[in-house]
């Protein structure tokens, strides 16, 4: 399921189980980071992983992914062998 912005997401989500989430840092209402975070405050999702896929690809980037809970961090360009290894990574989470 896609959806057009973190706001969107979180007002989805309830009706959802997902085996993981794909997240960019870039959009509207709230940035990745901040949907992430919200994410993994529920409990329903703390334990889901979640894969940040961005163009945003400092060191400084990458690392506020991963303290604001992301499990894989995907920078753009990004090739179909990074985006299968990271699913098949988790799969069965």
């Amino acid at each position: 399921t896609e959806f057009g912005s973190g706001n969107e997401a979180l007002e989805n989500l309830a009706n959802l189980t997902p085996a993981k989430i794909m997240l960019d840092v870039m959009m509207p209402e709230m940035n990745g980071y901040e949907l992430l975070a919200k994410i993994k405050e529920q409990e329903a999702f703390a334990e889901t992983p979640c894969i940040m896929v961005t163009a945003k690809d400092h060191d400084d980037d990458v690392m506020e992914g991963y303290q604001h809970g992301a499990d894989y961090y995907i920078t753009k360009p990004y090739t179909l062998n990074q985006i299968q290894y990271a699913v098949e990574l988790y799969q069965g989470d």
